[in-house]
Formats: structure tokens, C-alpha cells, sequence
């Protein structure tokens, strides 16, 4: 209903122009965008790129019940699934309905709590390595480091793997990767793929160039068929209600979503949160103290997280800093 009382087919939102909608504002700055609308126009906008309408759900209890309490109705942007395909594949992020169930129950083994026990022992490791490599170089570029530290850690858990020779070119295959996803996800106008233009030309070796490192790793572990106890492994030796198992095409889209999604956020998370901590030295003594008084001189497991009373606390102080200084993951 609009202020007169009067049937309003579609929310508020903002003033198209003449050619293309809104897609000039929302590709100059996408995250600027979408803050205007909910300022302006409240919890559920609407606005169009091109000739597509979109609508904007701000509200949490909006999300929630379309991404959860009303998910089975709701389909996932087919436009939004032929862009992202073309680098995921049909992984967890782009499928839906019944292979997306398949698919969830699937990978849902590898997250069990035995599992997750043997991942956190990873993360310890590659890290106490990591602090050992920087206490004989002294100072480092940190964003640097915490990108090659998480890129170990998930590879080490999804393969079991030691990628550390391999690091920088893994690491530039990926970033492509992501900017292309990014740059999908946030730009209405795109060119064909077939133009050979020096981007697309680095999109089309980074998928070709991940490809043959991913599918090396599952042929070879196909081969064994040894389960090492990390992500792969489960995700090729977990079988269905029908007994089947994933195919290669399948844990290959998976594996490379899972990567995508948990490398490059979680070193952008841990930079910011060295750089809170250098702003705020009180809370870096405290934490320093509850670590001596748990710890000592041994390295941490998963059974001292309870004990990690302050720390705990202020990771989830410093993710909610994190978000709205940074604006992570503004949009689903």
C-alpha cells in the first residue's frame, strides 16, 4: 500500500535511467547501491538492470523467510546460475531442488565432528609452521601472509595436500578466478566470452590451468582409493541413498566452490582482525593473557575452544566490527 492508501504492485525504489535502468549506478559502486536503497526505500526495494527486475531484501526476517522458512518456492537466478556456472560448475552455490539436496547430503560427512577435529589439528600446524617462517624473516606483508596461510589450510583439508611450492601460482589462479566471479555477479553490460580480450584470456587459463591441478588430485585419488581423512576424500567415498557416489565432474565443482569461497574471505577476515588488534592493544594483552593461562607453551586444540572464554567473545566482536567496516558479503 502506498501513503494514500492505494494498492502498490511493486516496492519503492530508485529512478531508472533512460538506458539500462539502474545498472550504471549499481556497476560504479555496487555495495554504495544497495546501501542507498535501504536508506531510502526501506527493507524491500525494487529496481532493474537492463530490462531484469530485482528486488532487495535488507530485514533479516525477510531473508530468513525466503532463503529458509519459504526456500522450497524459491528457485535460485537462472541468470545468476549460467554466469556462475561457467567457473563452479554446478556445485552447492549454484544448484537446486533435488541435485542440490543430493549434493548437500553428500557433503554433509565431512563436516561431522570428527572430522572437523582433524582439521582444526591442520590449522594448527600450517599456522605454527607459518609463525616460524616469520619469526626468521621478520617483518612481513601480513595480507600476503594470510592469504598463503588459508590457501594451505584449504587445500590441506579439501586434499590433503602440500600445495606450499605451488602457493603463488595457485594463489594468482585464484584471484582471477574470484575477480571473474565478482566481476559476473556485479556487471549488467558483459562482453561475449569468445572476445579475446586479455581478461577473458586470463579467466579462460585460470579454469584450465585449476581444472588440471583439481583433477589430477581427485584421478589420482580415484586411483587409490584412499580416504585421508579430508574434505575429497568424503565427498568421493560417501555414497547416496541409491549407493551412488559423486563422478569426478561433481566433486571437481564442489571442491572448487568449497575453495573459492574459504580462502580468499577468510584471509581478508584475518587481516582485518590484525588490523582491529593493532588498534586496540588492551584487547591484544587480554588475549595474550588467556592464551599463557590456557596454553602455556603448547600449541591449542578443538577441546580448548571452552576455555578460550575472552577470546571467543571477541572473535564475535570483531566479525561484527569487521562487517560494518568493510562491508563483506554484502549481498546473497
Amino acid at each position: 500500500m502506498n501513503k494514500t492508501g492505494e494498492p502498490q504492485l511493486r516496492p519503492r525504489g530508485p529512478k531508472p535511467g533512460l538506458i539500462g535502468g539502474n545498472a550504471l549506478e549499481f556497476r560504479k559502486n555496487m555495495v554504495a547501491f544497495y546501501q542507498r536503497n535501504q536508506r531510502e526505500f526501506g527493507d524491500v526495494a525494487f529496481y532493474r538492470l537492463l530490462n531484469l527486475p530485482f528486488y532487495q531484501l535488507s530485514h533479516p526476517a525477510d531473508i530468513k523467510e525466503v532463503l529458509l522458512t519459504q526456500a522450497h518456492k524459491v528457485q535460485k537466478s537462472p541468470i545468476y546460475k549460467q554466469m556462475l556456472s561457467k567457473y563452479l560448475g554446478n556445485g552447492l552455490l549454484i544448484s537446486d531442488g533435488e541435485v542440490w539436496k543430493r549434493q548437500r547430503k553428500r557433503t554433509q560427512p565431512s563436516f561431522h565432528h570428527v572430522r572437523i577435529h582433524a582439521y582444526a589439528d591442520t590449522m594448527v600446524e600450517s599456522t605454527a609452521q607459518a609463525i616460524a617462517d616469520w619469526q626468521e624473516r621478520g617483518a612481513v606483508d601480513i595480507y600476503d601472509e594470510m592469504t598463503r596461510l588459508t590457501l594451505q589450510i584449504v587445500v590441506q583439508t579439501l586434499f590433503h595436500v602440500d600445495v606450499r611450492e605451488q602457493a603463488t601460482e595457485i594463489g594468482e589462479l585464484t584471484r582471477v578466478l574470484q575477480e571473474a566471479v565478482i566481476g559476473e555477479v556485479s556487471t549488467p553490460l558483459r562482453l561475449p566470452d569468445w572476445v579475446p580480450t586479455p581478461a577473458l584470456r586470463r579467466k579462460r587459463h585460470s579454469i584450465q590451468r585449476l581444472d588440471e591441478i583439481v583433477y589430477g588430485i581427485i584421478n589420482d585419488r580415484l586411483q587409490t582409493g584412499e580416504d585421508r581423512g579430508d574434505l575429497l576424500s568424503m565427498m568421493l567415498l560417501t555414497e547416496d541413498d541409491n549407493g551412488n557416489r559423486m563422478t569426478p565432474q561433481e566433486a571437481r565443482d564442489e571442491a572448487l566452490t568449497i575453495f573459492i569461497a574459504g580462502h580468499d574471505t577468510t584471509a581478508n577476515a584475518l587481516t582485518w582482525t590484525w588490523v582491529l588488534l593493532s588498534q586496540h592493544p588492551a584487547v591484544g594483552a587480554k588475549l595474550d593473557a588467556e592464551l599463557d593461562r590456557v596454553l602455556g607453551d603448547r600449541l591449542p586444540t578443538l577441546e580448548d575452544l571452552p576455555a578460550l572464554t575472552y577470546s571467543s567473545l571477541n572473535a564475535g566482536r570483531f566479525a561484527i566490527a569487521l562487517c560494518k567496516l568493510q562491508d563483506n558479503a554484502p549481498l546473497l
